[in-house]
C-alpha cells in the first residue's frame, strides 16, 4: 500500500501552476514513494524504489537510490520498527 505523508500530499496541492519552477527531483520521488512503498515490506521507500522492476517506467532511470547515510538510517528505522 502506498503512503505519502501529510507534509508530501501538501507539497503536492500546493505545486505552482508552472511545473519549471517545480523542484524535479522532489516530484520524481513522491511518484516512487506513491507507487512502491509499503511500509509492511523490508527497507524504507528509497530501497523499495531502488529495487523496482517495472522498467517500462519512464521514471525507471531517473529513480531513487538508497546510498550512504540514507540507506542506513532507513536500515535502521526498519529495524527499530
Amino acid at each position: 500500500m502506498a503512503y505519502l505523508s501529510p507534509q508530501d500530499m501538501a507539497f503536492l496541492e500546493n505545486l505552482p501552476l508552472n511545473p519549471i519552477r517545480s523542484p524535479l527531483r522532489k516530484l520524481v520521488n513522491l511518484m516512487c514513494k506513491e507507487c512502491i512503498y509499503d511500509k509492511d515490506e523490508p527497507g524504507g521507500w528509497r530501497q523499495q524504489a531502488q529495487a523496482c522492476t517495472c522498467s517500462n517506467c519512464p521514471l525507471h532511470k531517473a529513480r531513487p537510490r538508497a546510498t550512504g547515510l540514507t540507506a542506513k538510517l532507513e536500515s535502521r528505522k526498519d529495524e527499530m520498527q
